[in-house]
């Protein structure tokens, strides 16, 4: 059939049209410099709950004292970055951590079970003109805990949406390497947390990475 009577329909005639708009984006598309990064760090969390949690009987009497929350742990990330221009990046990121998660209370710790931490997101970066070598990152994603051992991370994708912000910096040195901070922030608001009556609250996640480059230089 001609393409002529295919562009005739409604339907063949969109169809065709999106085809010839990627075909005459895809020179320009194909000059983004892309890279793609690998990045290991930490992460320090705040507390999941204050004076909820499941704990032992002898502990019962201080429970409006406890805090169940992760302990520090390493993480590890995955990101594709894009460079649209010379003053702003792209970037789509993935990552995870696996912490022990604790609880605290009347002079009292105990193991609470272990969990992995999972995170994706979407952000830019800024380079700072400036400051060479410095920039400026916002992203937002979502973060899911997983785990069969803590109660209290029963139903947690009820987290909101992810909020990040951090700074990066160039690190001197024969090899090209990236020194990133970053916070993360969202709401927490579990199942158990819910059935308890207890409000919504939120975890801060404040992170470290080493970022080093595994094809390309944005």
């Amino acid at each position: 059939m001609p393409v002529q009577d295919l562009a005739r329909g409604p339907v063949y005639g969109g169809l065709l049209r999106l085809v010839l708009m990627a075909l005459s984006a895809a020179p320009a598309a194909a000059q983004i410099p892309l890279a793609v990064e690998v990045r290991a760090g930490g992460v320090y969390s705040t507390p999941f709950a204050r004076g909820i949690a499941l704990v032992p009987a002898e502990l019962e009497a201080v429970a409006r004292d406890l805090v169940v929350g992760p302990r520090p742990a390493p993480a590890a990330e995955l990101a594709m970055a894009a460079r649209l221009d010379p003053s702003l990046v792209l970037e789509f990121r993935a990552g995870a951590s696996i912490a022990d998660v604790a609880g605290e209370g009347g002079g009292n710790s105990w193991p609470a079970g272990r969990m992995t931490a999972v995170h994706i997101l979407g952000g830019v970066r800024f380079p700072l003109s400036p400051l060479p070598g410095v920039d400026v990152r916002a992203g937002a994603g979502k973060v899911l805990y997983l785990s069969s051992e803590v109660n209290l991370l029963e139903g947690s994708g009820q987290t909101g949406v992810l909020l990040s912000g951090g700074v990066g910096y160039r690190l001197p040195g024969p090899f090209p390497a990236i020194g990133v901070a970053e916070a993360q922030w969202h709401e927490f608001d579990p199942a158990p947390l819910a059935e308890a009556g207890a409000a919504a609250g939120a975890v801060t996640r404040f992170l470290a990475w080493l970022a080093v480059p595994a094809w390309g230089t944005p």
